[in-house]
């Protein structure tokens, strides 16, 4: 539950940065959450943001949006978004 999340924080950074496996984190009325490593999250955006750039190459609307801005201000390099 979020309120275990919350009161154990430490301990499950820990265990996502040691064994690279997602946490499912369930909050009553609101979809759940996930804490993943900074491994995963770099590799998922590197993914993402090459769909977007092969999306726009090609005239494929599927990939847009909110999101996709977002992965667009990213920077794949650091990781981090840009200011």
């Amino acid at each position: 539950s979020y309120t275990k999340f919350r009161m154990h924080l430490a301990s499950f950074m820990n265990e996502v940065a040691k064994t690279h496996l997602p946490i499912r984190i369930v909050r009553r009325n609101n979809e759940p959450a996930y804490l993943i490593s900074k491994e995963m999250y770099e590799y998922l955006v590197k993914q993402n943001f090459n769909k977007l750039e092969a999306n726009k190459k090609t005239g494929d609307k599927t990939f847009s949006g909110k999101y996709a801005q977002t992965l667009g201000a990213i920077n794949t390099e650091s990781g981090v978004l840009k200011e």
